[in-house]
């Protein structure tokens, strides 16, 4: 059996699928409390409908408000490089995992 190494502070992409015009993604995280995180991306590349999977509840609804219908690049730029434990934090794995999204299409 193969087993994959999984670099630490790199958000996974574990499902992409569409959901009406929207592409919906989820990403399992690393070194924070929250142990994946599913959002949607438009047409126009604007995040919507952003949930963590554990994780602070305060923080993980704040972070969904505050970044609703923002332009996904606006968003890394806001959120990447912010720390909590381990070098990362929430915010940080969310910029990472739209990082990825980027990056591939």
């Amino acid at each position: 059996m193969t087993q994959s190494v999984i670099a630490r502070n790199e958000a996974i992409p574990t499902q992409v699928y569409k959901e009406g015009e929207n592409m919906r993604h989820e990403y399992k995280t690393s070194d924070v409390c929250a142990s994946s995180i599913v959002f949607e991306i438009d047409g126009e590349k604007r995040i919507h409908d952003v949930r963590f999977s554990g994780g602070c509840v305060g923080n993980r609804n704040g972070i969904a408000a505050l970044v609703e219908g923002m332009k996904v690049e606006d968003v890394v730029a806001k959120l990447k490089g912010i720390q909590c434990r381990m070098g990362t934090s929430c915010p940080d794995q969310l910029a990472k995992a739209l990082q990825k999204v980027l990056a591939n299409q």
